[in-house]
């Protein structure tokens, strides 16, 4: 298992480091940390899933290379970013599914209980 991240708590303040982006979030509760990492991180994939397909677009105009059909040419990150983001949380014993509450359109996530 290889760590992506670290979140600590120091001065009394939750520090999420996240070296890949050379990111560091610092705020007063630990969901308010986390939360602002997250968006970072998927407004930061979506640039680049941008650049990367204006790059082959650009190849394609200044060779002699086929029109590449938009479809055809989206990376697993942009299906990825497409995706309603949902994990398996395991606490006591149990077993439960998170959905993100913002991309159903609700105000809080979700939680059913399932066996995998």
């Amino acid at each position: 298992m290889d760590d992506i991240g670290s979140l600590r708590k120091t001065a009394g303040e939750y520090e999420f480091a996240y070296p890949e982006l050379g990111l560091s979030v610092c705020g007063a509760c630990v969901e308010w940390a986390l939360k602002a990492v997250a968006e970072i991180v998927v407004e930061t994939e979506k640039l680049v899933a941008r650049r990367e397909l204006d790059d082959l677009e650009m190849l394609v105009e200044v060779s002699e290379t086929q029109r590449i059909d938009r479809a055809s040419s989206q990376s697993p990150e942009d299906s990825r970013l497409n995706t309603i983001p949902h994990c398996i949380i395991s606490v006591a014993g149990s077993e439960y599914l998170w959905g993100s509450a913002s991309d159903r359109g609700s105000t809080s996530g979700s939680l059913t209980t399932k066996r995998y």
